[in-house]
């Protein structure tokens, strides 16, 4: 399974496998159960990104570089980036609460 959110700028994910499971999955998941599949839009969205990819395969390592360097500052800053590693695009910033998630924008020193 993978997501094509973060991965691809995308919305939405995948699960590959054989058809019994996907089948299995699709009728007992909460989470397929009470969705639809995704739209034509945003499937050819994530084709043009692997697509790009493939174009300049160095976009992958700008982005873990990126990523990379804001862990470091976020950490740095005195934020909890949780169990996030080196090598993952994905770097959470863990505030807590959903309260104080939402006041983020507002409530963070120096933000504005």
């Amino acid at each position: 399974m993978g997501t094509l959110s973060k991965a691809l700028a995308s919305c939405g994910g995948y699960v590959a496998g054989s058809e019994a499971l996907v089948t299995h999955l699709r009728h007992t998941t909460p989470g397929f159960i009470y969705s639809v599949g995704i739209p034509p839009s945003t499937a050819a969205a994530a084709v043009a990104a692997l697509e790009r990819l493939r174009q300049d395969p160095a976009l992958a390592a700008t982005a873990r570089a990126r990523a990379a360097r804001f862990r470091e500052l976020a950490v740095k800053a005195g934020l909890n980036t949780g169990l996030s590693e080196d090598g993952s695009c994905v770097v959470p910033v863990i505030t807590g609460d959903a309260a104080t998630a939402l006041d983020w924008p507002t409530g963070c020193a120096g933000a504005g």
